[in-house]
């Protein structure tokens, strides 16, 4: 009887246990032809590494451009979109970001979550010269 406990209080405790978080890898490069429309008239590209703990729902983010065609007037994460389609800002980049290199964080909704999770954001700069956005690049996971 003792061991009929034991085995059935280690059964629960396994089912019980609360889900181990784990930090995903995303990475997007970004270029003018992955624009949509594309942009022809840039040489300027860019890049944006993300980092998400799925149990805090916490993103992290670092990104880096060179080559735009003036200064960056705004950046956002968008979505959900697949590569060939434009989708509302999700997540602002504030202004003090806008130079060369950035970073942030924010806490994600689980919706906004679930659509980096599958492949639907992706991230752009903005320019004067390029309203709708000069570059852009899917967020996608990496394997580490």
């Amino acid at each position: 009887m003792k061991y009929r406990f034991i085995l059935l209080l280690g059964i629960t405790s396994v089912f019980t246990m609360p889900a181990m978080a784990e930090v995903l890898h995303f990475k997007a490069e970004l270029t003018p032809q992955a624009e949509v429309p594309a942009v022809h008239n840039s040489r300027s590209k860019g890049s944006v590494e993300v980092h998400f703990d799925t149990r805090t729902k916490r993103l992290v983010w670092q990104s880096e451009q060179s080559g735009l065609s003036g200064p960056a007037t705004m950046a956002h994460f968008h979505g959900p979109a697949d590569p060939t389609k434009n989708a509302n800002a999700q997540i602002p980049v504030s202004a003090g970001q806008l130079g060369h290199k950035g970073r942030g964080d924010v806490k994600l909704t689980n919706e906004q979550a679930k659509q980096l999770m599958d492949g639907l954001w992706y991230f752009n700069y903005h320019t004067k010269a390029h309203p709708g956005g000069e570059i852009r690049g899917q967020v996608l996971r990496v394997k580490q």
